[in-house]
């Protein structure tokens, strides 16, 4: 790419990257790993074998995921209709659906 320094990561994390998933060539994978701070061989397994990924709490979010929850509560007590609103990106599709389903 012209214009734009990607990171350099050490061969071993390459290698880590294809011990985690050997149908992957690595260095892509690795690539994008690696920008996005997953930079420790030993995070690589909660993201790349579904046996061991282990979800945040959603809790982690802050105190705006407590008032969300407190909200729906309250809306859910009260027999009030509650709406789901979500973008039309990847994410967002994925996220109302979740919610829907919930």
């Amino acid at each position: 790419m012209i214009g734009k320094l990607l990171p350099v990561f050490p061969p071993e994390f390459i290698q880590a990257v294809r011990r985690q998933a050997p149908g992957l060539p690595g260095h892509h994978a690795a690539q994008l790993l690696w920008q996005r701070g997953i930079c420790q061989p030993e995070q690589l397994a909660g993201f790349l074998d579904l046996q061991q990924y282990q979800p945040a709490s959603p809790y982690e979010f802050g105190q705006e995921m407590q008032s969300a929850v407190e909200r729906l509560q309250q809306a859910r007590n009260r027999g009030e209709v509650v709406a789901i609103w979500g973008d039309f990106d990847a994410d967002g599709l994925t996220a109302t659906a979740v919610l829907w389903e919930g």
